[in-house]
C-alpha cells in the first residue's frame, strides 16, 4: 500500500467519523446541506466529499 493510498484511506475514515457526528433534525450549516442528506448519501457522498477536499487542498482559491 503506497503513501497516497494510505492517505486516501485515512481521509475516508476521517470523513466517515465527521459525518457520523452530524446531528439530524438541526438547521443546515453554512453549506446549506442538511445532515440527513449527508448521512443518507452513503459511500458515494463520502467519495464526492473526499474528491472536493482533494481538489480544494491542491488549488488556490480565487480572491474575491
Amino acid at each position: 500500500m503506497g503513501v497516497t493510498s494510505t492517505f486516501l484511506n485515512g481521509s475516508v475514515v476521517l470523513i466517515e467519523l465527521a459525518i457520523g457526528k452530524l446531528k439530524s433534525h438541526r438547521p443546515p450549516g453554512i453549506d446549506q446541506i442538511p445532515a440527513e442528506l449527508t448521512n443518507a448519501g452513503g459511500r458515494k457522498i463520502r467519495y464526492e466529499i473526499l474528491t472536493l477536499i482533494s481538489i480544494l487542498s491542491k488549488e488556490e482559491l480565487p480572491e474575491e
